[in-house]
């Protein structure tokens, strides 16, 4: 399995924006999950794993974020939970993206200033 991009997380502090809709780390080479664009990378599991993560946030409602996904993402299965938590699959257990409502509110006063701009959450995870 690819690397994430050890660059991507320094002492979890927040990376830049993922610009241009470049790919989020090793997204790219192990399921072809497109960055949302503009959004911030919060989390990434670069060590050696059965399944990689990253986690993003953006300013944009989850509608926006789920028609992204929804046009870019052609032949994944949509499921919406019932606790309103939107999931594209590729294939049972190959790929996922979860989007839901993130709410700034719960940060405290040492967490990131970009992530208290946050309204959309989303969860990427690969085999």
């Amino acid at each position: 399995m690819p690397d994430a991009t050890p660059a991507a997380v320094v002492n979890d502090t927040i990376p830049p924006p993922v610009a241009d809709g470049e790919p989020m780390p090793a997204a790219r080479e192990a399921a072809g999950i497109p960055p949302y664009p503009g959004a911030i990378v919060r989390m990434i599991n670069p060590a050696p794993a059965s399944t990689y993560r990253v986690n993003a946030f953006t300013p944009d409602p989850k509608e926006r974020v789920v028609a992204f996904y929804q046009e870019s993402l052609p032949g994944w299965r949509m499921v919406r939970t019932r606790n309103d938590i939107v999931v594209f699959q590729k294939e049972p257990d190959q790929a996922a993206i979860t989007i839901s409502d993130w709410d700034a509110s719960k940060l405290g006063p040492g967490d990131a200033e970009v992530l208290k701009g946050a309204r959309t959450a989303i969860g990427t995870a690969w085999r």
